[in-house]
């Protein structure tokens, strides 16, 4: 069951990080984050992870930095039934922003990709 998260004033704001494409991370950083709706719900994934960010980037893509400061925090999973109106939730490492405007990018970052990508064996 998705709980409300009283800890939201110590948390927030808080660095996270985005990964995506090249052209996609342009376009975050002309025009700001867009929701879009995959395996955990309508919204921006985001982690403070940033080699969690890298698995996330497209081939050759890049990593957005930015501040995540919303007014409605949860823990909860969507499977776990109904959500009580939120504007960002932690599931497992990943958040899942459902409004665009708690996130505020800082840069786009390519260099992540070297700096946190997993070695090859």
């Amino acid at each position: 069951m998705a709980a409300i998260d009283n800890v939201s004033e110590q948390l927030f704001p808080m660095k996270v990080y985005h990964g995506t494409s090249k052209e996609a991370a342009a376009s975050i950083m002309k025009d700001g984050f867009l929701t879009n709706n995959s395996s955990l719900g309508d919204g921006v994934y985001v982690t403070p992870h940033p080699h969690v960010a890298v698995g996330y980037s497209k081939h050759g893509g890049s990593v957005v930095e930015a501040m995540l400061h919303p007014k409605n925090f949860i823990t909860g999973s969507s499977q776990d039934g109904p959500l009580p109106m939120h504007d960002a939730r932690l599931d497992g490492s990943i958040y899942v922003v459902t409004d665009p405007s708690a996130l505020t990018p800082v840069e786009s970052n390519p260099n992540y990709l070297s700096k946190y990508a997993k070695p090859k064996h």
